[in-house]
């Protein structure tokens, strides 16, 4: 049955479509086949809107035969935003965009790409475990297959964002889905960590969809792109056993000296500056000064941090005996301070992240975060009464960074300072 010249105008507005599910009722031949409608001036390229589902539909000619796409819901989307989304589907085809592609299968190809490429194989695993678990989701067959046996605490419903066209994403389903993550009821430190946990999945998304669209699997990024993560997750109050306490330090230096010697020197620099990891990897033996007694080090952490230097004062800290050790005949002289000895240069971040992850375990600190001996330094530094002013410069931070992160301790801190006066004010 041939559709009329008002049937195919009838599509534009509402009362037109709710005329057209009148005059083809279900049984009706017209019923489930889409009525097109021509978009613009563009002959090759159609919108079509099918009355049984109430959906619209791109239909465009190219290499010689039809090529179609779902563009979604009628009450999803207006007839405007669907007109350009058909116009973007026929420039796809000309541009030799891959269409149909499904959030699932871009976050499988992009894993399989990252896996090929030098992304450190730690991360590789830490990212794929994130897309795996929060993204895709994993049903009880494909745990089975991935284990080898069912697991059933293991297991996770496959993620509705999962099954998305990246065409037909909209910015309303990433955020429902990042909020999603969150579960409901949550107050405090409790809901700040559940939310940082949810903006590192959001990363793991963004990062896969924006892989997507550079290798034009998706016509445009402006879904993704609107979608803000969560704010104020730094202030997360760290509880006592995420500091190292001084058995936890003790473990760490007889683990390193005996299993990890190469190690044990830039281990115990951490430990007793709170530097970055980064900072004393990237540190040059002229980047310590034997007169004064000081260590140059530069924050690289965020853009433009280049050139962002500060003194490290070694006698004071204790670290002045490892430093002049490290550089002790030490051909050339503007070499790396700490060296790979499998490599005789600076260590490569992967292998140092990976060898620091193996000296944790091996002294059954598993538990903690990498970052832990930075951690630990402010917050005894914080708990033993260091100015702020004098811990920002000292670590390379900012006031505002340590008051936001360490605010209870700093309050605490402030009540002791307060009961003593008291006591002097009789």
């Amino acid at each position: 049955m041939a559709t009329s010249q008002a049937d195919r105008e009838g599509i534009c507005k509402a009362a037109g479509r709710a005329r057209l599910a009148k005059k083809y009722p279900a049984g009706s031949p017209q019923h489930d086949q889409p009525i097109f409608r021509v978009v613009g001036s563009a002959t090759n390229t159609a919108i079509g809107f099918r009355v049984s589902s109430q959906t619209w539909v791109a239909r465009s000619r190219f290499a010689g035969r039809y090529h179609y796409s779902s563009l979604g819901a009628v009450d999803d989307l207006p007839f405007k935003q669907a007109e350009q989304k058909a116009t973007a589907f026929a420039d796809s085809l000309t541009l030799g965009i891959e269409t149909g592609v499904t959030v699932r299968r871009a976050c499988l190809e992009y894993l399989q790409d990252k896996q090929s490429s030098s992304m450190a194989p730690d991360r590789y695993v830490r990212v794929k475990n994130r897309i795996q678990k929060s993204i895709i989701g994993r049903t009880k067959a494909e745990t089975a297959n991935q284990f080898g046996t069912i697991l059933n605490h293991n297991v996770t419903k496959p993620n509705k964002i999962a099954s998305k066209l990246l065409d037909e994403l909209r910015a309303k389903d990433i955020y429902d889905w990042h909020r999603a993550l969150v579960p409901p009821g949550l107050k405090g430190d409790a809901l700040r960590k559940a939310q940082n946990s949810a903006n590192h999945t959001l990363i793991a998304l963004k990062s896969v969809l924006n892989w997507g669209y550079r290798m034009d699997l998706v016509t445009s990024d402006n879904a993704w792109r609107k979608v803000r993560a969560f704010t104020n997750t730094r202030r997360i109050a760290q509880s006592d056993d995420s500091v190292l306490s001084a058995d936890d330090r003790k473990r760490l230096r007889a683990t390193a000296k005996e299993a990890f010697p190469a190690l044990s020197g830039l281990l115990e620099v951490l430990l007793l500056t709170g530097a970055r990891r980064v900072e004393v990897r990237r540190a040059k033996i002229t980047d310590y000064d034997k007169k004064t007694k000081t260590l140059r080090l530069v924050n690289y952490k965020g853009a433009g941090s280049e050139g962002r230097e500060r003194y490290l004062l070694a006698g004071p800290l204790g670290i002045d005996g490892i430093l002049r050790d490290a550089c002790a005949n030490r051909i050339p002289k503007s070499g790396p301070l700490f060296v790979d000895p499998e490599t005789g240069s600076e260590w490569a971040e992967a292998k140092l992240t990976r060898k620091f992850r193996e000296l944790f375990n091996e002294a059954g600190l598993r538990h903690l975060a990498m970052n832990i001996t930075r951690h630990s330094f402010i917050s005894e530094a914080v708990s033993g009464g260091v100015d702020l002013f004098t811990l920002s410069q000292h670590c390379g931070t900012s006031i505002a960074m340590i008051s936001s992160t360490y605010a209870r301790l700093i309050k605490s801190q402030s009540e002791e300072k307060l009961r003593k006066l008291r006591t002097v004010l009789g």
